[in-house]
């Protein structure tokens, strides 16, 4: 993974009461690793990412290879990998299967990755709760310049002062928001 570049942008970030939700991410080139994580705050019964339909560059409907929702709080969020994307700036394209609250999509892309298997330890401390002070998460690396990617998604309008993470160096982080 020597000399990986990457980039996280925010492609969507609406609060708009809608189904449909789009922005572009910028794609470099066809070898590149595409991680896209959204999550959305939705109405009820829409809460499972099953429901939702997520596509890059209008290609088909991408299968989450993690998810995490809990009925009781409609919120939820999946993460979709992509190998050999299109290039240029896909349009990022998210369906929520009906009118939704709130969308955000966050987009990686990283290139010199190792494409045998480029994403290990999904679904890894993921859950959700409520009043929660705080959450480990831990995770190892085998090799030198293997790239941690976490996401975290919170309900509550957070300052500085009350939300920190630590453990590691924080390369980029998506703007808090509330969504509700």
């Amino acid at each position: 993974v020597d000399e990986a570049v990457q980039i996280r942008t925010t492609v969507i970030n609406s609060t708009s009461n809608a189904q449909n939700y789009s922005g572009n991410a910028t794609v470099g080139s066809s070898s590149d690793l595409v991680i896209i994580k959204v999550q959305a705050w939705d109405a009820s019964a829409l809460e499972d990412p099953a429901n939702w339909t997520v596509t890059l560059g209008g290609g088909s409907a991408l299968t989450a290879s993690t998810k995490n929702f809990d009925t009781a709080i409609d919120f939820a969020v999946a993460v979709y990998e992509v190998t050999s994307p299109p290039t240029g700036t896909p349009a990022v394209a998210v369906d929520l299967g009906g009118a939704g609250r709130a969308c955000q999509a966050l987009v990686w892309v990283i290139s010199g990755h190792d494409t045998g298997t480029p994403v290990a330890g999904r679904g890894v401390a993921t859950s959700y709760s409520s009043d929660v002070a705080t959450r480990a998460f831990t995770r190892t690396t085998t090799r030198d310049n293997n790239v941690l990617v976490s996401m975290l998604g919170v309900r509550e309008t957070v300052t500085t002062s009350e939300f920190s993470l630590s453990g590691g160096t924080l390369i980029s982080a998506a703007k808090s928001q509330r969504i509700d």
